[in-house]
């Protein structure tokens, strides 16, 4: 079967510091008995502007046996303020396979304001709990981005992630990514690489290392840290979601931060991935009265633990004033939420009547104090830990108290085991390894490189211009010929057209004589730089002229043989191989064209 249909998505990457356009090929090659690995794909961009960024004549984008990702970086057009061009793109991507070529146009109308990445950090005294939370609005053009995508196969023997759809705008080599929720991949990555899979419509990302082959877990691109800033040596707490909350946490200075990279969907196949990060701080001052409240209930809980066992009578007293104490919380609570600060001074009041205590109680001093509240879950404390890449934490919870063990994960005791084996250093070749110093436990090498011999590549460049001097006649003439590192190619001797039977044979011509020793393992490359066409007899137009894409004639090689090689035009609009004469060749008065050949 013939290639028939081609397809590709779009992604604007522009969370990092090049704004780039990344390309997809989504073309069902299989099912036209394509191969691949004998797909070229080309692209061209036209900016709201009207350049053109990229050409259908440029170097490929998409080539390969396995790859459908384009590897040539392709700028977004950006405005003078560092942002892209607002408007219409149309994206035209050209597939090619032999003498078979097929496109795709899309268009998208360009209208992205990038959020301002916002956060909020509060501190309530009474519960307690210290949050923060990422309150960026990142709804643009009806669309909500997504930060995260449960992963659909892993695999340790090519190390690899694998995502349901085409996801590639999300995964930028170098970035850095979690996973959470897995049997045992938890941990932090750096992508190594991407490619998308059409037959199975999956993402690869690829990595340094994947331990587990369990198909679990979610990928997530979204960091959230709270910093305990005022106590030295105390970890941050990390999480994976817009809100991060503890119960417990410390007076004076706290800070949150966190970091996304976010995909937005606009359909059609179009996508844009973008990042956003923002900190804030705040300092955690509570109130002197809930000091005072936290020393009252907690001398008269004293009390009751003193006497339990020693004197029923006194134990009983203690415990009535504490019941009575705690059931003023809720009220105090909602004074502070509802800031009637008199309330609070009387209910505070109340509760230094009932326990007996004054304002001495010694609670307060100069050093970052845990806060641990007076309300309702103050009794309960909730930290949430993770080991990060190569340890494991497990959680016992029994009552008010949490356990949490903590363990290193399988492959990090091999490499411990494999630290401690012997290994030695071996050269290839034009390497060489010497030990140069041994310590304990220690040996150093000295590598030194022998200097490579690279043959350098020959290369012929030259103009030829094609020009009609009779109805069915034209001469050739070679300009500018220069040869690189000359060895074995040579000005062309003959440039000839090849004979026809008649007016309706293909029109060739034919270049020989470039080899001094003649092979056919040379390269050649052929462009057209300038085309004039005769529309009557008094009028014609040159390949500069709007609309001259209906006469534009692209060569092509398509005969290469020992020290020969035969170049036919294609109308590409017509989609037709010129022939001598009843097709209209007779009607090009110049054709103008670029050939280069290597070795």
């Amino acid at each position: 079967m013939a290639l028939t249909t081609t397809d590709f998505n779009v992604s604007f990457l522009l969370g990092g510091s090049d704004k780039v356009f990344k390309f997809t090929d989504i073309t069902d090659y299989p099912s036209q008995s394509v191969a691949l690995a004998d797909v070229t794909g080309r692209i061209k961009i036209t900016a709201p502007s009207g350049v053109v960024y990229n050409n259908l004549a440029g170097s490929a984008d998409i080539t390969g046996s396995t790859s459908t990702v384009n590897t040539t970086s392709i700028n977004v057009p950006l405005l003078s303020g560092g942002t892209p061009e607002v408007g219409l793109y149309t994206f035209e991507y050209r597939a090619t396979v032999g003498s078979d070529t097929v496109s795709k146009i899309k268009t998208f109308t360009y209208s992205y304001a990038k959020p301002k990445a916002t956060n909020q950090l509060t501190a309530d005294c009474l519960s307690p709990e210290l949050k923060g939370a990422d309150t960026t609005n990142y709804l643009v053009n009806a669309v909500t981005p997504n930060d995260r995508f449960n992963i659909s196969a892993a695999s340790s023997s090519a190390n690899t992630f694998s995502v349901s759809g085409e996801k590639v705008g999300f995964f930028t080599v170098g970035n850095k990514f979690d996973v959470i929720s897995s049997t045992g991949n938890n941990g932090q990555y750096t992508i190594t690489g991407v490619n998308y899979v059409q037959s199975s419509d999956t993402t690869v990302v690829s990595v340094a290392s994947v331990t587990d082959n369990t198909a679990d877990g979610t990928i997530v691109q979204r960091r959230t840290t709270l910093y305990f800033t005022s106590v030295p040596g105390i970890a941050p707490l990390v999480g994976y979601s817009t809100i991060l909350s503890t119960n417990s946490f410390y007076s004076q200075l706290q800070s949150f931060s966190f970091e996304a990279h976010v995909l937005y969907d606009f359909g059609g196949g179009i996508t844009l991935s973008d990042s956003f990060s923002s900190s804030d701080s705040i300092n955690v001052d509570c109130d002197n009265n809930l000091c005072d409240v936290f020393c009252c209930i907690n001398t008269v809980f004293g009390e009751y633990m003193k006497y339990k066992c020693t004197n029923k009578t006194l134990a009983d007293l203690a415990l009535e004033r504490y019941t009575i104490i705690t059931s003023h919380l809720a009220s105090l609570r909602t004074a502070y939420e509802c800031g009637d600060s008199a309330a609070i001074t009387s209910l505070t009041a109340q509760i230094k009547e009932v326990s007996q205590c004054d304002d001495d109680c010694g609670c307060t001093s100069g050093d970052p104090i845990p806060i641990t509240g007076t309300g309702s879950s103050a009794g309960s404390t909730s930290v949430v830990a993770d080991g990060g890449t190569g340890v494991n934490v497990t959680t016992s919870v029994n009552g008010n108290e949490t356990t949490y063990t903590l363990n290193l994960s399988p492959s990090v005791l091999q490499d411990i085991q494999n630290g401690a084996a012997t290994s030695s250093v071996t050269g290839g070749t034009g390497i060489t390894v010497t030990p140069s110093s041994t310590g304990v436990n220690n040996t150093q090498y000295a590598v030194s490189l022998t200097t490579p011999s690279v043959a350098p590549k020959e290369t012929l460049v030259m103009k030829l211009e094609c020009a009609k001097t009779l109805p069915t006649a034209r001469i050739f003439t070679p300009k500018d010929v220069t040869i690189q590192n000359p060895t074995n190619l040579q000005q062309p001797a003959t440039i000839t057209e090849v004979a026809v039977s008649s007016d309706w044979d293909l029109y060739t011509v034919r270049v020989t004589g470039f080899q001094s020793t003649p092979n056919s393992t040379y390269k050649v490359d052929v462009s057209s730089y300038f085309q004039e066409y005769a529309q009557n007899s008094v009028t014609t137009v040159d390949s500069s002229a709007i609309g001259y894409q209906a006469y534009y004639l692209e060569a092509k090689v398509v005969k290469l043989e020992s020290n020969s090689f035969d170049l036919v035009f294609i109308n590409k609009f017509l989609n037709i191989y010129m022939t001598s004469g009843g097709s209209g060749l007779y009607k090009y008065l110049k054709i103008y064209l670029n050939i280069k050949i290597y070795e």
